[in-house]
């Protein structure tokens, strides 16, 4: 089949709406990691599997903080039940409620009296280093931080006997109105020193810090109810068998906050529906090669659980992750990337993806003369990272070629406004067909452009290298003599490393087992 084909078979198969609507679905679920929110997240998909006529299976593992899979230690469970926020001097001001916005409770916020709590306010800045405290008496009182949440706990509330933490973030001043996603994620022997803590917007801090400026005493009162309790993990797979017990997995983080639309109800969402594609494809007469296999999981701690727990999971030879792929690019300011695979893990993966990314997102393009077809949307290539699932699976622990679909920067992100409105079904439908029809590929190889995506693939490597020697010669033109000299050494190593590394890229075409692209591969 060639990939043309298999690109429209998927595009007359996937439905655009359907992904948006679990999207929209899993959005109203409040899913932090073990969670009672994230259970009934995990219950969506599970059912909406169900009714496809599907076998989905639930992995559950220890949620307590303390038990460790891969060296993660699992989060502790945690639920939410209420909270709010006023301002009660120098003026009454309700900052929020958690059932309108629940990211304004920190998860992991510890409980107050049901009376609640009030206390002076005091400006710490960052919050996170002994100066920042220094003159400054927080027992009893609350504290205005806007550093790293853990840090600002451990010194305010733990250290001087703050009773909770207002926590904002100053860089989002194009998003004032916006609370931003924190979690204090403590440990289970940390469960009894938690104060309270809220997310406040910029706006609202600054309201506070104006009054502090004009010598005002500002006093908030709060009131949380929430409880600590030994949890679960749960993982979500499903298994589409295919003629080997090799797997191709596709994967999305079910978790994070209410509303969470994009980070990553959008993956989420896309992933139920590309089983429900993936399911009628193989009713129609399409056939596996290696099994795929869907996972929805908490961010990280799941992933390492499942890859810690399944003797299955040593069957893996690729991973897709879906993280952030819904996006409407003008409202978010955002770009579709495709994150590699590390250097120290060379594969054709994002090669192939990168191929295929080019083929979804230029059709029904136009052109004008001779001038190139510029894409619909915006996407691009980006080195490897961490931040999402993907890298767990590329650890060298695992040493799996992995690569991920996300939309960044996006100036929502972790944020309360990161509501369904800024979903784009063709969006989703875009990146859904190119993260199956890459699954696909993978699945079963023996595709008829074969040949025509091994030698794009080699030069692309090439060019690659050739680059990396111009930079040396513009680097060596623009220095004295001595520093020259030295601009070519680092350039001589970094061409041997390039050589290494591409070589690495194209000894995994040989996984193709085909004559013809190894006979390619010698004769280059």
């Amino acid at each position: 089949m060639r990939l043309w084909e298999l690109i429209n078979l998927i595009e007359k198969e996937i439905s655009a709406e359907n992904a948006k609507i679990h999207a929209s679905r899993i959005s109203s679920y409040h899913r932090i990691q073990a969670s009672p929110g994230f259970h009934e997240a995990a219950r969506y998909v599970y059912d909406q599997l169900v009714k496809l006529g599907l076998k989905p299976r639930v992995y559950k593992y220890v949620a307590d903080g303390k038990t460790e899979y891969l060296g993660w230690i699992s989060p502790v469970g945690w639920e939410i039940f209420d909270g709010e926020l006023w301002i009660i001097e120098p003026e009454r001001v309700c900052l929020g409620k958690f059932r309108d916005r629940p990211i304004l409770v920190i998860a992991h916020s510890g409980s107050t009296p049901e009376e609640g709590i009030e206390g002076e306010v005091i400006d710490v800045g960052g919050g996170e280093r002994v100066e920042d405290y220094r003159g400054r008496d927080v027992r009893g009182k609350f504290v205005l931080a806007c550093g790293d949440i853990f840090k600002v706990h451990l010194e305010a509330v733990v250290k001087r006997g703050a009773v909770g933490i207002l926590s904002y973030d100053p860089r989002r001043s194009e998003t004032p109105t916006a609370s931003i996603y924190r979690g204090i994620w403590p440990f289970a022997d940390e469960i009894d020193k938690i104060g309270v803590a809220f997310s406040i917007s910029l706006k609202d801090a600054e309201r506070i810090k104006q009054h502090i400026r004009e010598g005002k005493k500002v006093k908030v009162w709060g009131r949380v109810r929430s409880r600590f309790f030994k949890g679960e993990i749960e993982v979500i797979s499903l298994l589409m068998e295919g003629k080997t017990k090799e797997e191709v997995i596709l994967i999305a983080h079910l978790c994070h906050p209410m509303p969470g639309s994009n980070d990553n109800a959008s993956g989420s969402g896309l992933l139920i529906e590309l089983a429900r594609t993936i399911s009628e494809l193989i009713k129609k007469g399409f056939s596996l090669g290696k099994s795929v296999r869907f996972l929805w999981v908490p961010e990280m701690s799941g992933t390492a659980a499942y890859l810690h727990g399944n003797p299955e999971s040593k069957q893996i030879r690729f991973c897709i992750n879906l993280d952030m792929v819904g996006e409407n690019q003008e409202v978010c300011d955002s770009v579709l990337t495709l994150v590699r695979s590390p250097e120290s893990l060379p594969s054709y993966l994002p090669y192939l993806a990168g191929i295929i990314l080019d083929k979804v997102f230029s059709k029904g393009e136009r052109q004008f003369g001779d001038v190139d077809i510029l894409p619909l949307k915006r996407w691009k290539k980006t080195p490897y990272t961490i931040g999402s699932d993907h890298y767990i699976f590329a650890d060298s622990t695992i040493g799996v070629p992995s690569i991920a679909f996300i939309h960044w920067p996006d100036k929502f992100y972790h944020t309360s406004l990161d509501t369904p409105d800024k979903l784009d079904s063709e969006e989703l439908k875009r990146v859904g067909i190119a993260a199956l029809a890459t699954a696909l590929f993978l699945s079963k190889p023996e595709n008829e452009d074969l040949i025509w995506i091994s030698e794009k693939i080699v030069d692309e490597c090439l060019l690659e290298i050739m680059k990396s020697f111009e930079q040396t010669l513009e680097s060596m033109m623009m220095r004295d003599k001595d520093k020259a000299s030295k601009a070519f050494k680092e350039g001589i190593i970094r061409l041997n490393y390039m050589k290494e590394w591409k070589s690495g890229v194209l000894r995994s075409l040989l996984e193709f087992k085909n004559t013809q692209v190894e006979k390619q591969l010698i004769e280059g």
